[in-house]
């Protein structure tokens, strides 16, 4: 759990600096990286020791993977290998955890976890009830920061408004959206760090935690201009 939290702690940094910075797309993508990392955190924690334990097994055939790597792309090949890969690449034990996350035809099994993100959803909301509520809004974040990854034209002209009707008029229209939207970042990956919070406090046993997460997210919700 900790170098989870460590994780979000920087990345939210990261966050709050693009949100000064004015820098709508990717404000959108680095919220999902707090996203994510927040609900595997929960669900690691809902799910408990065995699936803790599969998190580390995946790290560790990931890095082993790194040591070797090829690629091959059109006519050309790239080729990035460690001086010590294949002792280590060999290791009966390594092997073991190589082997676990490879499929019957040899390739590699990328997810670290058989759960896609509403099952991870709702198994922490069967274990946390309403400490986990947040968490579900923030998949609001989830597709319009997908595309923005993903380099598509609609992550593209998104920030501009051209996706909704009736789309800014004006450079001023597109300011406003953009700051609109900003707020709109900010408010649901708060509230995603706010079940976060819930969560990690209620495993502690330190629910002061929880009580000034709350009184916070109370406090903004209670304030007339929150929008601005």
């Amino acid at each position: 759990m900790f170098p989870m939290l460590d994780a979000i702690e920087d990345s939210t940094d990261t966050l709050l600096d693009l949100v000064r910075l004015r820098r709508m797309r990717d404000c959108y993508v680095i919220a999902r990286v707090v996203y994510e990392t927040s609900l595997n955190t929960c669900f690691i924690l809902a799910a408990g020791d065995d699936m803790a334990e599969r998190a580390w097994r995946h790290l560790k055939q990931k890095s082993l993977r790194d040591l070797d790597r090829t690629f091959y792309i059109a006519d050309e090949k790239m080729s990035l290998k460690w001086s010590g890969a294949d002792e280590a690449l060999n290791d009966p034990e390594n092997l073991r955890l190589l082997e676990e996350f490879t499929s019957k035809n040899g390739r590699e099994i990328t997810a670290w976890a058989d759960e896609n993100v509403i099952e991870r959803l709702k198994l922490v909301h069967e274990r946390y009830g309403r400490a986990s509520r947040n968490l579900y809004w923030a998949l609001l974040l989830y597709r319009h920061a997908s595309e923005i990854a993903h380099g598509s034209l609609f992550g593209v002209l998104f920030p501009w408004g051209a996706t909704e009707p009736p789309g800014p008029r004006t450079v001023e229209d597109m300011r406003k959206f953009r700051e609109s939207n900003l707020r709109h970042v900010m408010m649901l990956t708060a509230s995603a760090l706010n079940s976060l919070i819930q969560i990690v406090a209620l495993e502690l046993g330190h629910h002061d935690l929880a009580e000034s997460s709350n009184a916070i997210d109370k406090a903004y919700r209670e304030t007339p201009d929150r929008g601005h």
